[in-house]
């Protein structure tokens, strides 16, 4: 007699629902019913993965979104408001105007002093932060921002990465 597609079968054959409770009856006769060691073994799982989701979580923290924008020529020695309101123009994000994170009007220097020409606008080659929240973050200290910003998600998606070939790589090595 052939079996049906909805037969269960063991290693030996088919299963019945009688073997099937006695397997399980014996499973559970050897580590027990639910109770404390199960309690203690689930805690104990849970907590071994927190620092995986501190590593996961970490980037909007190490690289958080900060307020920035071109610093001023070394040749300039103006304070932070004057600097920002002349030579910082500003740019339609979200249909919102906000001043410009990576460009500034061109500065030229003559005998008179500074000229700001706002006709023509050119990249920045320094930033500034906003350090009233975050002091130190990667953002500022390599310039994640404007044409490199991108590195920031490069970071993340490599991690995940690594962390997925490592679950097949060692989760292979583990079942040997």
């Amino acid at each position: 007699m052939e079996p049906k597609a909805s037969d269960k079968f063991l290693a030996n054959g088919p299963a019945s629902a009688e073997s099937e409770t006695k397997t399980a009856r014996d499973v559970t006769d050897i580590i027990g019913e639910y109770g404390p060691w199960q309690r203690l073994i689930f805690i104990l799982t849970c907590l071994r993965g927190t620092p995986t989701a501190f590593y996961n979580l970490s980037t909007p923290f190490f690289a958080p979104k900060q307020d920035v924008w071109c610093a001023q020529p070394p040749f300039l020695n103006w304070s932070e408001a004057l600097w920002r309101n002349s030579a910082i123009p500003f740019d339609y994000v979200d249909g919102e105007l906000v001043p410009s994170r990576c460009s500034m009007y061109e500065v030229l220097m003559s005998d008179d002093g500074p000229i700001i020409n706002r006709n023509k606008t050119v990249p920045c080659s320094a930033w500034e932060y906003d350090n009233s929240f975050y002091t130190n973050t990667l953002t500022r200290e390599y310039d994640l921002v404007c044409s490199r910003d991108w590195l920031i998600s490069f970071t993340q998606f490599n991690y995940m990465a690594g962390m997925m070939c490592g679950v097949f790589i060692f989760g292979h090595l583990a079942d040997r």
